[in-house]
């Protein structure tokens, strides 16, 4: 975390260590007190979600780290109690989130093609694909 209250002096406030010195991380979403961090493969150690407590910037906690089937987990998006994870070749995998600290995949959401990106707007996922473009998933079945 960096602190960008002057943003000509910005330093840094304070970091979380990787579930496992091997990972990447790749994307993070926050909402409230929480960040949600995707991290991919390294290391024969598999992708996953991690959740951090950022409640004191300069000394942020970690709260779960959970693997991710198959792919790398490349990208997140939070809405409401629920984190998706954008996973390569294993689509969408959706978390409920509502305890940080024990997330649970409720369900994988398979697409099209290798699932790069995924951002929720109103009630609909909608993941960037390789060659198919942009699907929208349907949570509501």
């Amino acid at each position: 975390m960096v602190d960008i209250s002057n943003a000509c002096l910005s330093t840094l406030a304070g970091s979380a260590p990787e579930p496992h010195v091997d990972l990447d991380g790749y994307d993070v979403e926050v909402v409230d007190d929480c960040a949600s961090v995707t991290h991919a493969y390294g290391g024969g150690v598999p992708s996953g979600l991690q959740t951090v407590d950022i409640s004191d910037p300069e000394n942020p906690t970690n709260l779960s780290s959970c693997g991710v089937t198959f792919d790398d987990a490349v990208a997140v998006s939070v809405r409401r109690k629920y984190t998706y994870v954008a996973a390569e070749t294993a689509g969408v995998q959706i978390f409920n989130i509502s305890i940080p600290d024990s997330p649970a995949l409720i369900a994988t959401v398979d697409t099209p093609d290798s699932t790069n990106d995924v951002m929720v707007f109103g009630d609909y996922p909608y993941a960037a694909e390789g060659n198919t473009g942009l699907p929208l998933i349907d949570l509501k079945h």
